[in-house]
């Protein structure tokens, strides 16, 4: 049987905001939260979990 986990799905949004807004909103779901929201180099994040254990990047870029 093949299992899950084997990939990270990222979901680019507008704003910090809507990465604030899905976070607050994946959290009241109960999805696993991999990684709180934070400043990376490339823009403002955070990685949940899905079902099958596959990592989910919501991300705002950077402006350079």
């Amino acid at each position: 049987t093949a299992a899950g986990g084997g990939m990270e799905l990222g979901f680019p949004v507008d704003s910090i905001e809507a990465v604030k807004a899905l976070h607050a909103d994946w959290s009241q779901r109960r999805l696993p939260m991999l990684q709180a929201p934070v400043q990376m180099d490339f823009g403002y994040t955070f990685v949940a979990l899905d079902p099958d254990g596959h990592r989910l990047r919501v991300f705002a870029l950077t402006e350079a």
